[in-house]
């Protein structure tokens, strides 16, 4: 992966380089680029794919291009143009579940159906190649699979990861106004032995957007009391306690390293809002 590229995974994702390294650290073992490739189509860790086009001038959108019509045969487009009813675009389609089927076909959570495409400058429609997309990852779901990719890489074991992490959108559906909370569904979804890692609870996925956020709301209220998230999040796990404790609150912060970790998030995702906000 070029250097260029590295550094602009929408928020709340990361890098595949970066996730190499964490899974490299977790498993003790040598991981390729190929090896994660293999990997994310194999569902053993869950990869997105993010529009990112190689070709700027031919491509100058910021999401993929979703049609309703999933009768539209996905390999010819000659009449298909961005000017047609049906189609969509926004920040909420920048990232989608890897891999993408081959005819396009991808099924939201609400039962819509969608052919997936890119658009070119010129309102042109074209299916998705390799050419328009990078791969990345959600780092609580790379920690996770870290035991599945080592099942792999040693015996050849494939175990399934649902996707938990998908960009989602609020649709206020045919019938009513009550906004639903709507997101792509994995490729992996019906897969029977396929397993749902615990990120969120399952009525509503936490968009990795509001992750972020969170994640700076708990580094800016942990720097306001005085907690060591960088230097010693140990010692911040512990005066949380001290701290719930002087209000009454004394079991509910399950298990040991619980809030530790979110605390290490937290400081990581300050640590990348602020490199973001310097290279500006």
């Amino acid at each position: 992966m070029s250097s260029d590229i590295k550094e602009k995974a929408v928020d709340g994702y990361i890098e595949e380089h970066k996730a190499i390294e964490t899974l490299v650290d977790l498993t003790g073992k040598r991981i390729t680029t190929e090896n994660m490739e293999e990997c994310a189509r194999r569902g053993i860790v869950p990869a997105y794919m993010q529009f990112m086009p190689k070709n700027k001038d031919l491509y100058n959108g910021t999401s993929f291009h979703l049609v309703y019509d999933d009768a539209i045969e996905y390999g010819n487009l000659a009449n298909l143009t961005t000017r047609d009813p049906g189609g969509l675009e926004g920040e909420e389609w920048a990232v989608l579940p890897f891999p993408l089927p081959s005819d396009g076909l991808v099924k939201a959570n609400n039962g819509w159906v969608y052919r997936v495409f890119v658009s070119r400058n010129d309102g042109r429609l074209e299916p998705v190649t390799e050419q328009h997309y990078v791969r990345v990852y959600a780092d609580q779901e790379v920690r996770q699979a870290a035991k599945n990719v080592k099942r792999y890489l040693s015996k050849g074991d494939v175990r399934r990861i649902n996707h938990g992490c998908c960009q989602t959108w609020e649709d206020p559906g045919d019938y009513d106004m009550d906004l639903k909370t709507v997101w792509i569904i994995g490729p992996f979804a019906d897969c029977e032995s396929a397993v749902t890692v615990k990120t969120k609870s399952p009525e509503r996925p936490l968009d990795p957007r509001e992750r972020t956020s969170l994640y700076l709301i708990i580094a800016a209220l942990a720097n306001k009391a005085g907690y060591p998230l960088v230097d010693n999040p140990n010692r911040a796990e512990a005066m949380l306690k001290d701290d719930l404790a002087a209000i009454g609150i004394c079991d509910d912060l399950n298990g040991k390293g619980t809030a530790k970790k979110f605390f290490v998030e937290a400081a990581e995702a300050a640590k990348n809002a602020r490199t973001r906000a310097n290279e500006k």
